[in-house]
């Protein structure tokens, strides 16, 4: 029995088949790693693995939450709902974007295997910084 992804403990191993081209929904992004690369000048205590990459794909963007809280006669209320309007995505597919946290002691985000090398998978409000070319 084959399935589309395997599950060895507690971690699932997904893969994309080669010459398949990906497009991911809503406004997710698949982040390629990139090496890292420590400054000498700078000591950091590092736990982890980092989480700054080249976007290789990204979805066209998605109708934002809109959340209202208050309080009613002494009890709280919330209500959610879709906005009307269509947010784009900010990030481009070949930006370089520093994500939130590190994989360990942090955020734990999904991989996927795409075109022999691991990927992450990502939504674009976990994207701290986009690179500017000088």
């Amino acid at each position: 029995m084959s399935a589309p992804g395997v599950r060895l403990s507690d971690k699932a191993v997904n893969f994309v088949a080669p010459g398949r081209h990906i497009r991911p929904r809503g406004d997710y992004l698949i982040v390629k790693p990139l090496p890292l690369t420590l400054s000498e000048r700078l000591k950091a205590d590092w736990h982890g693995e980092v989480v700054r990459g080249r976007v290789i794909a990204a979805g066209p963007g998605c109708y934002k939450n809109i959340h209202r809280r208050g309080v009613k006669d002494g009890k709280p209320w919330r209500t959610v709902r879709q906005s009307q309007v269509f947010t784009p995505n900010e990030v481009q597919v070949g930006d370089i974007v520093q994500l939130g946290g590190m994989e360990i002691e942090g955020y734990l985000f999904p991989k996927v295997w795409v075109s022999g090398d691991w990927c992450v998978i990502c939504r674009e409000e976990d994207v701290c910084f986009i690179e500017c070319k000088p």
